[in-house]
């Protein structure tokens, strides 16, 4: 019992350091750890979590896929991946802006809110990211959100396709929108 008390001690005296050592955290998510497991590619869950508690926006949006998808290690939750988006959006990543986006016009995780699903693709689309503007397009056309309007649905489908949405190119050149 007394070795359990001692190991205990310093086991949380060492812990109190453990913010001084940060976490190598590559940005590349090619550089990250992967493991296999079971014959499937997993996700280092727990290297990813260090990181997020750093602020690290890849790690963050690398989460958020994980519990979106339920796969890679993680049970699906839907909540926990809008958290991780948010965290992520608001240091001004795109792809994250767009994520959110997605989360609240289809009420995944978040009660749905196609307004709000409006501000966030505008955030991303503000950055040039086609898919946001895919999806802006989208919100026009079906007039989700907004007042169905199919000019300004095209116009968002052309500026999607300028920035390189491959989806938006397609669109535009299948059915005869070229300018």
């Amino acid at each position: 019992m007394k070795n359990k008390i001692i190991l205990l001690s310093v086991f949380l005296f060492l812990n109190s350091f453990s913010n001084i050592y940060a976490v190598n955290c590559p940005e590349n998510i090619e550089e990250r750890t992967y493991q296999l497991i079971d014959g499937d590619i997993k996700l280092d869950i727990e290297q990813t979590k260090l990181c997020t508690k750093q602020g690290n926006m890849r790690a963050q949006k690398d989460l958020a896929l994980a519990y979106a998808s339920g796969r890679l290690g993680l049970e699906q939750d839907f909540k926990q991946s809008f958290e991780w988006n948010y965290k992520a959006a608001l240091q001004g990543d795109a792809e994250a802006q767009t994520e959110l986006g997605k989360d609240f016009e289809n009420g995944f995780g978040i009660q749905q809110d196609e307004q709000k699903a409006m501000y966030w693709y505008t955030k991303a689309s503000d950055q040039n990211y086609g898919r946001a503007q895919l999806y802006i397009g989208m919100l026009y056309a079906y007039g989700k959100g907004v007042e169905r309007d199919t000019d300004k649905a095209i116009a968002w489908y052309y500026k999607a396709a300028e920035n390189g949405n491959t989806s938006a190119q397609m669109f535009v050149e299948t059915f005869g929108l070229n300018k």
